[in-house]
């Protein structure tokens, strides 16, 4: 069973009482997550790639969305770390397996804009919401020294994690 980019949404009791009831022993749960993007302008040097990975996490961790954050989803945050599998599960964990691909600066915008807790602040105050997003693409135009960000071509980086139980009963 696999779930990506999910399971920090689910309630474990009732998850594992139906995995419990159709996963054959040794079958193998895994669930896949990935914290942030990295990335990464291969036209520029190093410390403009920090700058442009502490924009996303600073507008991740800003005040202004802050309300709108489900606690659940500070598991991802921890690389489900905290996921704790039944005694009948033999469990590891796999952190920083490194993905990476060619995107536009845009999809930067697009994973900010993706995020629960944005579209929270988007349903309370669409103006509010429209003014944040507006601030974070200046803020990477001036970066990535660009006006249009659909055609800045960029590298982004994905450390995705795997907390794996595999059932031993």
């Amino acid at each position: 069973m696999t779930a990506c980019e999910a399971a920090h949404w689910f309630d474990f009791q009732k998850f594992f009482k139906e995995s419990d009831r159709i996963l054959v022993k040794n079958g193998v749960i895994a669930f896949i997550g990935y914290f942030l993007p990295e990335p990464i302008d291969p036209n520029n040097n190093v410390s403009v790639d920090q700058i442009l990975s502490d924009l996303v996490l600073k507008a991740y961790f800003d005040p202004i969305l802050a309300p709108y954050k489900n606690p659940k989803i500070v598991s991802i945050e921890k690389h489900y770390h905290d996921f704790k599998f039944p005694d009948n599960y033999q469990f590891v964990h796999k952190d920083n397996l490194l993905n990476s691909f060619k995107a536009r600066a845009q999809d930067l915008v697009g994973f900010i804009e993706s995020l629960s807790f944005y579209q929270g602040l988007v349903n309370s105050d669409k103006q509010k919401a429209d003014h944040f997003i507006q601030q974070f693409k200046q803020k990477l135009k001036d970066i990535l020294k660009t006006e249009d960000l659909s055609n800045k071509e960029i590298i982004i980086n994905y450390r995705y994690f795997i907390a794996m139980g595999r059932r031993i009963d």
